[in-house]
């Protein structure tokens, strides 16, 4: 865009068959499998405990992921990120962000989630960690 900023994305979709407007991918999931029964499932019956165990799991040392990436993003991408994400983490971006010996531990923490996500993709065997649907 001329003033700098870049275009952003959110996974949502309009039903139009049902005139549903919803977003995030898990609520996506959640309502299409509810919908569309007679269709594949995104999230295969019987895999809704592993899927939020993942999520529940993962997501917040992702945020912290997030939160390092942030520093190396360019300055017009920086400064949205930090206008809409600060609410989300309760401060500025920069004053959370770990320093000296939590940095390096909170690395390790994300490196460790990371090799435990590759562990369930060795042990499925497949592409996708609960089948190639």
């Amino acid at each position: 865009k001329p003033d700098g900023t870049g275009d952003y994305t959110l996974p949502t979709i309009h039903d139009k068959k049902t005139g549903i407007y919803m977003a995030n991918t898990i609520p996506i999931a959640q309502y299409l499998d509810m919908t569309y029964s007679s269709t594949p499932a995104v999230i295969p019956s019987g895999t809704e405990t592993l899927v939020n165990e993942i999520i529940d799991t993962n997501f917040p040392k992702l945020n912290l992921l997030f939160m390092f990436i942030r520093i190396k993003i360019n300055p017009a991408s920086g400064g949205y990120i930090e206008r809409t994400h600060s609410v989300f983490f309760g401060g500025s971006l920069k004053d959370l962000i770990p320093t000296g010996e939590a940095k390096v531990q909170t690395l390790e923490q994300l490196k460790n989630s990371f090799g435990d996500i590759g562990e369930l993709y060795k042990k499925s065997g497949r592409r996708l960690i609960m089948g190639d649907n």
